[in-house]
């Protein structure tokens, strides 16, 4: 990735009227089309896709990024606005946007090469693509220093990853993973890599753990 970064300040501050325009629209959205549905998503246990278009039409992921990336620009105020009437909808919808919004599409615009920029960050806003970020381990957590496990071992020009992830958000329905390896087992946190990885790389695997929601309980 290119060591070009952008400051989190950049994103603009939408004014009070802004943030009530968009409240409330987010909120008629949500009353027509995210809390009659509760039920069924939650019997269905899977993965409203369309819902994420639907979303990314609306304009939801897009608070912390330019026009030229299909953003709003108006900044961290109206993301963390939008995450709360999400949440108040339907929780598990809110726990996904971020990576859309925020964690997966703002890596890659920070340090992204510009191929991987254009590639991704639009269509992530958008919600036609589907990101995941992969940092947690099945023994270690997310003691990326100390028991991160996969490794990313350079093989001419490419890396070969080995090691498996768990409770990773999304990635059995994303289209692209941002995958934490360790490059030099020898240096801790200053060993330790992102990886931009394709789901339809071949050698990459990812299945969906199946967990109780409150509304079974």
């Amino acid at each position: 990735m290119s060591e070009a970064h952008t400051n989190l300040n950049e994103a603009s501050v939408a004014s009070a009227e802004e943030l009530a325009a968009l409240r409330s629209l987010l909120q008629k959205f949500c009353a027509e089309n995210i809390r009659p549905r509760v039920r069924e998503l939650e019997d269905a246990g899977e993965f409203p896709r369309e819902l994420y278009k639907e979303l990314g039409e609306l304009g939801a992921f897009g608070c912390i990024f330019p026009e030229e990336f299909g953003g709003s620009n108006m900044g961290f105020e109206a993301l963390a606005l939008v995450a709360e009437e999400l949440a108040y909808a339907y929780p598990p919808v809110s726990a996904s946007m971020n990576l859309q919004a925020a964690t997966v599409p703002l890596m890659i615009k920070n340090w992204g090469r510009p191929e991987q920029i254009n590639k991704y960050v639009s269509g992530l806003i958008s919600g036609t693509v589907l990101g995941s970020s992969a940092l947690t381990e099945p023994d270690g957590g997310t003691d990326l220093m100390g028991a991160m496990r996969t490794t990313a071992k350079r093989d001419g020009a490419d890396y070969i990853i080995n090691g498996s992830k768990m409770w990773i958000t999304n990635a059995n329905v994303a289209d692209v993973v941002i995958v934490y390896c360790k490059t030099d087992t020898e240096a801790k946190h200053k060993g330790v890599s992102a990886f931009l990885v394709d789901t339809t790389t071949p050698g990459f695997e990812a299945n969906r753990v199946k967990c109780l929601s409150l509304i079974h309980i």
